[in-house]
Parts: structure tokens; C-alpha cells; sequence
């Protein structure tokens, strides 16, 4: 088999892919910009983590741990952790990838939970590590990541629906 035969036969798994990859680039830039996306009184939208969370439940363990590193890598760009955001989103895309493709079934129940799940694990660890367990940890839990997750949810949705279909469109003609 040629190069170009494997090329072809791959075209739509490669254009998926892209485009996966630039949903995640676009994520990084309206999440990581101040004031290019809209926050709902002080709460932000975390919109690296559905789109890697629903990019893993589509493309499985390896890939979603691709998509993880990479939203993780673009996230830590821009913050002051050291790698916290990549080794986080790395372990979520692949977990997900994994109980997705082994355990549990694909649909928005199921990204509901797991992006439920993995917000709760993140606010707590990042709220921790940042604020080292101070009395300020308690209400900056309550006050910006449990509302800032509430909102991530709610924007989970779309987000989903939009990765099923590119999903479905170029897994349907590969066929």
C-alpha cells in the first residue's frame, strides 16, 4: 500500500481530527481571553474541558488523551501553573476515552456526568493547590468554581451536540 493510498483512505479520519484540533484551539482562545467570552456574575466558562471530555468520548482513549495534552499545554500558556492543566486534561481524556470505550455508553447523559465529575475533581484540586487550603479555599469554592462549573455545564451542551455531528458526518462517509 502506498503512501497516498493510506492518505486517501484516511482523508475524513484527518479532516475529523483538524478540525477537533481547531475546536480546541478556538476553546483556548475564547476561555483564556478577558473579556472575550461572557461571564455570568464573576463565573467563567471552563470550555477546555467539555470540548475535551466530548472530544475523548468520540475518539477514544488515545486520541482524547491527545486532545487532553494539548487543551491542557494551550491552557497552561496562559496561566501560572506549571503543567497543572496539561496533566489534568490529559488524565480526563483519557479516562473518558477509555470508560467510553469500554464501560459506558456515548450519549449526553453520560457527558453530563463525566463533565460533572471531572469540573468537581478540577475546582476542588485547583482550588486546593492555588489557595493551599486557607479559609479563602471555602468560599472560593462557592463562589466562583461551583458557579463558574454550573455555567461550564450548561454551555456542555451544545458543545456536545456540535462534536457529535462533526463526529457522525466524517465517520459516516469513511464507510
Amino acid at each position: 500500500m502506498t503512501d497516498m493510498t493510506w492518505i486517501a483512505e484516511n482523508k475524513n479520519l484527518f479532516i475529523r481530527r483538524t478540525l477537533y484540533a481547531l475546536i480546541i484551539i478556538a476553546a483556548s482562545v475564547l476561555q483564556n481571553t478577558a473579556g472575550f467570552f461572557p461571564e455570568i456574575f464573576s463565573a467563567r466558562a471552563f470550555l477546555l474541558i467539555p470540548v475535551v471530555i466530548c472530544t475523548a468520548m468520540f475518539e477514544r482513549d488515545a486520541a482524547g488523551a491527545a486532545a487532553g495534552l494539548a487543551g491542557g499545554a494551550l491552557w497552561d500558556i496562559t496561566s501560572q501553573t506549571d503543567g497543572y492543566f496539561a496533566v489534568l486534561l490529559f488524565i480526563a481524556g483519557c479516562a473518558c476515552g477509555i470508560l467510553i470505550n469500554h464501560y459506558m455508553r456515548n450519549n449526553i447523559l453520560t457527558a453530563v456526568v463525566l463533565n460533572s465529575a471531572f469540573l468537581m475533581i478540577f475546582s476542588i484540586t485547583h482550588c486546593l493547590i492555588t489557595l493551599g487550603g486557607t479559609g479563602l479555599c471555602v468560599s472560593s469554592f462557592f463562589g466562583f468554581y461551583l458557579p463558574s462549573s454550573i455555567y461550564t455545564l450548561a454551555l456542555m451542551i451544545p458543545i456536545y451536540a456540535f462534536i457529535r455531528y462533526l463526529g457522525k458526518v466524517f465517520r459516516d462517509s469513511e464507510k
